[in-house]
């Protein structure tokens, strides 16, 4: 499990992770404080480093310049083929245009926000209407 953003939210998903006793826990902060990761539970890593080992990459990072689009196509990319992508943060943090995409290749995604939001009923990511 890879954790982007160690705010209020994100560390409360950590530890909720610690809970169910998971093998591994990686959490991507670049300010952050390292000890206080580990302390809860988990092991600070680079983004780069951390998706390739993504069996789910859950999005609590704020909405800022340095984080719009950080998750675009090279980003969805390096995810192995059986990630799942949750996004319950903002919408801006991951390319809509690279995100349908990856959609259609095959990616799972699990979205609260969205950019736009709603995404149009095309949208390859949209949820199955009944």
């Amino acid at each position: 499990m890879v954790i982007v953003g160690f705010s209020r939210i994100g560390s409360r998903v950590v530890r909720l992770l610690r809970d169910l006793d998971l093998a591994r826990v990686l959490v991507v902060d670049p300010v952050a404080d390292p000890a206080a990761i580990r302390a809860a539970g988990a092991e600070p890593a680079p983004l780069a480093d951390a998706l390739p080992q993504a069996d789910v990459l859950s999005l609590h990072a704020p909405a800022l310049p340095e984080t719009r689009h950080m998750i675009g196509a090279a980003q969805l990319a390096a995810l192995p083929e059986h990630a799942v992508l949750v996004n319950t943060a903002r919408g801006s943090l991951v390319d809509t245009a690279a995100l349908e995409a990856a959609c259609t290749a095959g990616l799972h995604a699990v979205l609260d926000v969205t950019e736009p939001e709603p995404l149009p009923p095309t949208h390859r990511c949209t949820p199955c209407r009944t």
